[in-house]
């Protein structure tokens, strides 16, 4: 059965979307002549920032790494992020924003302290559909000062639908590629627009209810003579939060109440409208943030959320990321917390799928942030013995055991005994120095030989 949206007028001559004029300049590409296989950017938002010459091979967490459109004529970027705490042992929400062209650095700059906060991936897109001819069409009061908006005209309305069809494409490219490169969680995987890219956005999320389950939408322009003309009804499931600044004008807030109503003739089950106090034409990445978090956690039910939530703080804190000024509680306060709960997350279902790696983190806390490390042993050791021992987690726990507690070099037997039976195993994380372990114990045990000789 196919939804069809409550009629509506058919397509203009002529086709008018507002977009933003960037108070801020943010070019993100190296000049052409700069331009090599990978390329050394600035910074954004701290972290270490790449450019390769198309999807990279290899995805580095913590580091923002863009690259050109297929199409290099449409001179628009795509921005991929792995927070820094990346594992790839267990899989990570995604969220896709799509931004206006020469945003990307912008968009990517707001949303990475979001990804390191909340746990998230991230892909940015920049929206080739999203240039025509521009008219300044009126102010917006923005926290950053007065913007101006501007009046994007398409006399060549068929041009503007394959532009936008390809965009649409480029986004699903995207989010394919780095399911193939990257762990990520299918139940949460949301996609967001602010202002300009809006109807874009929103027709994305209504025709593919089967990638999106999560839409957040930042005072974006809605024009239902762009949406869909047929939806699946799985699109009722998706999570719409809508999101608006109590000081926006009569340009653009009436863009907000069009597709609140729109959404309720198609009764999507979860709609949520938010009036952002202090706010205007503002992109708020924190409110993205937080509101990801709460609609991914729903989405993956209560045990699974939980973890989720420990699991973040737990990376945060190992990898020296924890903001303090973001969250208003110290690294190590958070280390001991969140230590005590995944221990208490691990025994009340002992054989639940979230036991293992809880016990892992768990131990890693102790051993190196808490100074604790005869209670992290205690935790490792479990992986040693049944049912832990079956864990795909199990390999990680004895190399760290041996590494931290039986080294090669002064307990060769023990090392050995704890690692044979994993390291012989073809295909398992951290092969390579185990059985780099077990050759150094070897050494160690002729040496010890040779000197009783």
């Amino acid at each position: 059965m196919l939804l069809r949206p409550t009629a509506r007028s058919g397509m203009p001559g002529s086709l008018i979307i507002l977009a933003l004029l960037a108070l801020i300049s943010c070019p993100l590409f190296a000049d052409e002549d700069q331009k090599s296989e990978q390329t050394i950017l600035a910074p954004i938002a701290g972290r270490p920032a790449e450019q390769s010459a198309s999807f990279p091979e290899e995805i580095k967490p913590g580091v923002a790494m863009v690259y050109p459109s297929a199409d290099k004529s449409a001179e628009v970027g795509i921005g991929i992020y792995l927070p820094s705490h990346y594992e790839p042992n267990r899989k990570w929400p995604l969220l896709v924003s799509a931004v206006q062209p020469e945003w990307l650095r912008r968009e990517m700059q707001g949303l990475i302290p979001q990804a390191e906060m909340h746990g998230f991936a991230f892909i940015v897109v920049e929206a080739r559909s999203l240039r025509g001819s521009t008219n300044e069409s009126g102010k917006a009061w923005t926290r950053e000062g007065e913007a101006t908006i501007q009046s994007l005209t398409f006399d060549n309305i068929q041009e503007f639908l394959e532009k936008r069809d390809a965009d649409i494409a480029e986004v699903l490219g995207a989010v394919r590629k780095l399911n193939a490169a990257a762990s990520l969680e299918p139940r949460a995987v949301g996609c967001t627009a602010f202002f300009g890219t809006g109807a874009l956005v929103y027709r994305m999320a209504l025709m593919n209810p089967n990638v999106f389950n999560i839409a957040i939408m930042r005072s974006a322009i809605f024009q239902p003579e762009l949406m869909p003309e047929r939806l699946s009804p799985e699109v009722r499931k998706t999570n719409f939060m809508i999101i608006f600044g109590e000081k926006e004008n009569q340009q653009t807030l009436p863009y907000t109440e069009q597709a609140i109503a729109y959404l309720k003739t198609l009764q999507i089950e979860n709609v949520t409208a938010e009036k952002i106090p202090n706010s205007g034409l503002d992109p708020r990445p924190e409110i993205v943030g937080n509101y990801f978090r709460g609609a991914s956690e729903k989405n993956l039910g209560e045990d699974a959320a939980k973890f989720l939530r420990l699991a973040n703080q737990a990376g945060a804190v190992l990898n020296d990321t924890w903001s303090e000024a973001l969250t208003g509680r110290p690294a190590d306060a958070v280390a001991a917390a969140t230590a005590r709960q995944l221990v208490d997350l691990a025994e009340e279902k002992p054989r639940g799928e979230h036991a293992a790696p809880a016990r892992l983190l768990a131990a890693r806390l102790q051993i190196e942030k808490l100074r604790q490390p005869a209670r992290g042993k205690e935790y490792l050791e479990m992986f040693t013995k049944a049912p832990l021992r079956a864990s795909p987690y199990a390999p990680e726990a004895t190399y760290l055991l041996v590494k931290n507690f039986y080294p090669p070099q002064t307990e060769p037997q023990q090392a050995i005994k704890l690692l044979s039976p994993i390291a012989r195993r073809a295909a398992v994380p951290l092969r390579a120095e185990m059985v780099k372990m077990m050759t150094e114990a070897r050494a160690a045990l002729a040496e010890q030989k040779k000197n009783k000789e």
